[in-house]
């Protein structure tokens, strides 16, 4: 009857373990974003954190009309070079339905 009763109590953990679907959503995790401000009107370098050295030519930037932008311009980027920065991020790039392998991405906004 032991043997019964055990069987029945592990069976019952054993399918309770992991088997509720929960509504929470995965933890993002923030990675850091280097912010700029810069001149629409000048040659500009910017270097993030990990070594990105990004150059904007002077009047890169237009308006949908096609008119040059003259303010300041806020740029940010976040760089993801490691390949577990990558994964905690869910990141990935692809060819068609190939998965590449990549030395690093960056998001620029």
């Amino acid at each position: 009857m032991k043997t019964k009763i055990t069987f029945i109590l592990s069976i019952i953990l054993l399918t309770s373990c992991g088997s509720k679907k929960s509504n929470q959503k995965k933890e993002q995790i923030k990675f850091p974003t280097v912010e700029f401000t810069i001149s629409a009107n000048a040659d500009t370098t910017l270097f993030g954190k990990q070594g990105t050295r990004l150059f904007i030519e002077k009047e890169s930037f237009q308006f949908e009309d096609g008119s040059n932008v003259t303010d300041s311009i806020k740029i940010e980027i976040k760089e993801f070079y490691k390949k577990s920065d990558i994964a905690l991020a869910d990141l990935s790039t692809t060819a068609g339905d190939k998965i590449l392998e990549t030395g690093g991405m960056l998001n620029i906004s």
